[in-house]
């Protein structure tokens, strides 16, 4: 009897029985030194709320930022935003999933989202116009002079974004297929839609049918509202 309780304590130590999968929807934040500030919701102990450098590392006037997750650390959806440094330019874009590239007020952010899936985020950048700045400020003497043959050199040397930087798909690619069921029945209706009869309709859990609901809010797409104790859902109002 105590040899077969040690035989099944090493069968279930060995094969260890996988819970639910992982599910992320974050916003990471690089600042120019390159700590990045992770903050949103996630499962994975790898997304949660805090300050690292360890995401990124750098090689002469590039710098790489490396999300990369274990591949057997599988997500049933995810949703991610990294917002680059102020003035960063992108020359090459890789991840799992689908991505989208925006700008605003001349800062870069990386935009994606996947499901069933591992999860990976490659971005390289680079910050040359300051770094080139800085050094402009060691040689005051002849600072026209390099100001303007860096300029010269740089506009001769810079390549485009690479192929996979170049977003293929328009603004609601962006969301999961499961988020994009979620939209199509609430577009479909000509009233505001129980949130449980979503679970129904598509076979979800709960959780993962709220999560996607307020990423779907978040974006603006949608609006909510409680009767009670039930949350009925309806399409945001222009």
């Amino acid at each position: 009897m105590k040899s077969y309780a040690v035989f099944l304590i090493f069968v279930l130590l060995a094969f260890p029985v996988n819970g639910e999968s992982y599910y992320a929807d974050v916003s990471v934040e690089v600042e120019e030194s390159g700590v990045s500030s992770i903050s949103g919701i996630s499962n994975h102990p790898l997304l949660q709320e805090r300050a690292t450098d360890s995401l990124t590392s750098k090689k002469g006037g590039h710098w790489l930022f490396n999300l990369t997750l274990p591949e057997e650390d599988l997500f049933s959806d995810f949703v991610y935003t990294v917002d680059l440094p102020d003035g960063a330019e992108i020359n090459y874009v890789k991840t799992t999933g689908r991505f989208r590239i925006t700008s605003s007020e001349g800062r870069i952010s990386v935009s994606g989202t996947g499901s069933d899936m591992d999860m990976s985020v490659l971005i390289q950048y680079r910050l040359a116009a300051r770094e080139e700045t800085n050094s402009w400020y060691l040689l005051p003497v002849a600072f026209f002079t390099v100001l303007a043959v860096a300029l010269i050199y740089l506009k001769s040397r810079r390549k485009p974004a690479s192929e996979e930087a170049k977003p293929e798909e328009p603004f609601l690619d962006v969301l999961t297929e499961r988020q994009k069921a979620i939209l199509q029945i609430i577009t479909e209706s000509d009233k505001p839609v129980n949130q449980s009869l979503i679970c129904e309709r598509l076979s979800l859990p709960k959780s993962s049918v709220s999560r996607n609901v307020n990423s779907l809010a978040g974006l603006g797409l949608i609006e909510k509202r409680r009767v009670g104790v039930s949350t009925f859902l309806s399409l945001k109002r222009s």
